[in-house]
């Protein structure tokens, strides 16, 4: 039984973007990875001869598939235009260095049929498109990576992982650093504050010390004034002779 193109349309575009997997950028920077979109990747479909589909022994090939964005849309337009699901499949070939990748482009152009398998393992491939033959066969790569350019690889990995950790060791750094400044000067706001509070009260103190002393003072000469007036015994008329 043919595997229906509204079922094949479900299975291949209802999933998460990237397969749904968070790739680092220290892998993104070393392998290249980026993941067009499916609805660039129809735009871009839309823009080719149709009849290109309608053959059902056109062969389609992505030297660096990902998880199949471009091949699963393929995949469907080859089917929507006369091609049942396994002519379509045997059709697609794809290429990538990543095993996940790989994994995730077979997964999604098999579309659960499992007794399938056999083609999408034929047909889509881990290994390095720049090394690769394209004959599909099983054979591993006629160019075999010289011991040279294995420790050249690993020495440019190594060194692209120390950078990354330099990069989140220094970010690290800058973090500690921004938050001690920002404590440091909530300390230095809440000394200024205190010191304020201490030179207020000073003053208040003073000024109260003043007021006292200028009372005792008023008070004392009060109490001079008092005693410096003169007690007469008698009238001033009297004393005086004055009628």
């Amino acid at each position: 039984m043919s595997l229906s193109i509204d079922k094949v349309v479900d299975y291949i575009r209802n999933r998460p973007y990237m397969g749904g997997i968070e790739r680092d950028n220290l892998r993104v920077k070393s392998t290249g990875e980026v993941f067009t979109p499916t609805k660039l990747v129809q735009e871009v479909l839309e823009n080719m001869d149709i009849e290109k589909f309608k053959d059902p022994n056109r062969t389609f090939l992505d030297p660096a598939c990902g998880d199949g964005n471009f091949l699963s849309e393929v995949l469907i337009r080859k089917m929507e235009n006369g091609s049942t699901f396994e002519q379509a499949l045997s059709t697609i070939y794809g290429v990538d260095i990543m095993i996940d990748n790989v994994d995730l482009c077979r997964e999604r152009l098999l579309c659960g049929q499992e007794h399938l398998r056999h083609i999408v393992e034929r047909n889509i491939v881990c290994v390095d498109a720049l090394k690769y033959h394209y004959r599909f066969d099983g054979t591993p790569c006629d160019v075999v990576e010289t011991k040279a350019e294995k420790a050249a690889r690993i020495k440019k990995e190594r060194e692209a992982v120390k950078r990354q950790k330099e990069r989140e060791k220094l970010a690290k750094r800058k973090k500690l650093e921004a938050e001690r400044a920002k404590k440091k000067a909530k300390l230095e706001r809440e000394r200024l504050k205190k010191q304020a509070k201490r030179e207020q009260d000073r003053l208040a103190r003073q000024a109260k010390r003043e007021q006292e002393k200028l009372a005792k003072l008023a008070e004392a000469q009060k109490r001079t004034n008092e005693k410096g007036k003169v007690k007469l015994a008698v009238p001033f008329s009297d004393l005086f002779g004055y009628q």
